[in-house]
């Protein structure tokens, strides 16, 4: 390859390449390879020489050299690498992917990686890459919540961890808000106000409950929804208001 090829940094739109063809870019698996490499190096130097990477994958990736060449090429076009490109706190957000996965954290505190998929039109593995780079500069912190990772934007009270996490589950923000919405009520009647099946309804009334983050009482044998406990109310309200936003593409949070 050409080393002024590798080098230049390239217009992000060079070759036709779009916005839209860097959201929907998948990774093949020798580019899968090219990433790790320029991850090691990025962890040890903050700053991604083309020279030095392509020296690495030449050494790592046992396939002809034209075909490494058109490889860390695309790579290089849709700027999911960049040459020279040292990744600070000031220019980390720079990158738009890396933006839209950040600001998925920030309104959505509490999510997993498959939920995060849901909501970010990237390969897995490139979403894993940006929040190893997020948490890397402080903007995110990860937690092992119930055996799964958790990611929160860094500002979130780690007191609040476990709420945001129950309110990330499915449906969950479905049954918080009938709650919220229809103050004391029959238990019976949550999975019509929720749009949810009965036994969903059931299902995540209990773990809220067992959770402290809903209370029930019963009256002649008929159990009631009393409501959101009052603790968790205003967080809970100002969650939902922002996943209502975020899902109706209405921008990140402030």
């Amino acid at each position: 390859m050409d080393q002024r090829e590798v080098t230049a940094p390239l217009a992000y739109q060079q070759d036709g390449v779009t916005a839209a063809t860097a959201l929907a870019f998948k990774p093949t698996p020798i580019q899968r390879q090219i990433l790790a490499i320029a991850q090691e190096l990025l962890q040890q130097h903050y700053l991604l020489k083309s020279e030095q990477l392509y020296a690495r994958c030449l050494r790592a990736i046992t396939v002809p050299r034209d075909q490494l060449d058109n490889e860390l090429r695309q790579l290089y076009q849709l700027r999911i690498l960049v040459h020279g490109k040292a990744n600070t706190r000031e220019n980390l957000l720079d990158n738009q992917n890396r933006l839209l996965v950040y600001n998925t954290i920030k309104a959505l505190p509490g999510i997993n990686l498959t939920r995060l998929c849901e909501f970010c039109p990237l390969n897995r593995g490139t979403i894993q890459w940006h929040v190893l780079m997020l948490a890397k500069f402080n903007f995110v912190r990860m937690e092992t919540i119930d055996n799964k990772e958790i990611y929160f934007d860094s500002i979130v009270d780690t007191q609040l961890s476990r709420l945001f996490y129950i309110m990330n589950r499915k449906n969950v923000p479905l049954v918080l808000t009938a709650i919220l919405e229809n103050g004391q009520f029959l238990a019976n009647d949550l999975g019509a106000l929720a749009g949810v099946s009965q036994p969903t309804a059931f299902r995540k009334l209990k773990m809220l409950v067992d959770e402290g983050i809903v209370q029930t009482t019963l009256e002649e044998n008929r159990l009631l929804i009393a409501g959101i406990n009052p603790g968790y109310d205003a967080t809970i309200r100002a969650y939902l208001q922002n996943f209502s936003q975020f899902e109706a593409g209405l921008g990140s949070p402030n």
